[in-house]
């Protein structure tokens, strides 16, 4: 396993406070150049912070983790990048440009499932799970 691609792929997984990576969304690509498994994300979605997924690993992942210098090395990754104001700042910015850019093209759109306005809503609801889910993860790894 390519540990820095497993780290930050569970990273990802954390930051979203996703279980998604707990069932069969687990792609794994073997890199025979490099003799590795690389994790590839796969259907990733977020949970709201009520649903804490803190250190709630599928089953390779919990196996890896059972030893503690692998479990501190990915916890350093999310330390490091919650402890920097401007990845959250960043985060948000990507969320607000990539909304933007889809806006007008989904309210033209005639064979959407949901109106414009739950588009909108939907819009706030996921922009504050992003907050939201970086201030509970900061309360885990302090």
């Amino acid at each position: 396993v390519d540990k820095d691609v497993f780290y930050s792929w569970q990273a990802h997984q954390e930051l979203m406070n996703s279980v998604h990576q707990n069932s069969g969304n687990v792609r794994l690509f073997w890199n025979g150049e490099k003799k590795k498994f690389y994790f590839i994300p796969w259907d990733v979605s977020s949970d709201p912070v009520a649903n804490d997924n803190f250190g709630d690993y599928g089953v390779l992942a919990r196996r890896i983790f059972q030893n503690p210098e692998f479990l501190a090395e990915k916890n350093k990754i999310l330390r490091d990048y919650m402890n920097d104001p401007k990845n959250l700042e960043e985060d948000l910015r990507y969320y607000d440009e990539t909304w933007e850019t889809i806006q007008v093209s989904l309210y033209k759109d005639r064979l959407k499932v949901y109106p414009n306005s739950y588009a909108n809503k939907m819009y706030g609801v996921y922009r504050q799970e992003i907050i939201d889910n970086f201030d509970r993860l900061k309360r885990h790894l302090q």
